[in-house]
């Protein structure tokens, strides 16, 4: 079920509009976003406008999830509780530091 991208798609960066706006969309009125945008905040964009946008941007959507690894999470979270028992200092009064025991 895999989809072909649009070149623009792999140029694309998250969180980036595909034409940017003069200044971030919350710095800009509603108006001011809709004219950049080139849509109308009632209507929306018409059916050959969506189509052509979806021909030039591709779709919109998110690439596929990738698949949960119960084994990777559980050594991750082994990794994790064990990571401060070797950077703990050993308890005062362990030795005087020469390896012998008393």
């Amino acid at each position: 079920m895999s989809r072909e991208k649009s070149p623009a798609a792999d140029s694309h960066v998250s969180g980036q509009a595909n034409r940017p706006l003069t200044r971030p969309a919350h710095a800009l009125s509603a108006d001011e976003v809709t004219v950049e945008l080139g849509t109308n905040s009632i209507d929306g964009l018409s059916p050959d406008e969506a189509a052509r946008r979806v021909t030039e941007h591709g779709r919109n959507e998110f690439g596929e999830p990738k698949s949960v690894q119960p084994f990777k999470i559980f050594i991750s979270q082994i990794a994790n509780a064990l990571t401060p028992v070797g950077t703990r200092p050993p308890p005062a009064g362990s030795g005087d530091g020469d390896g012998l025991t008393d």
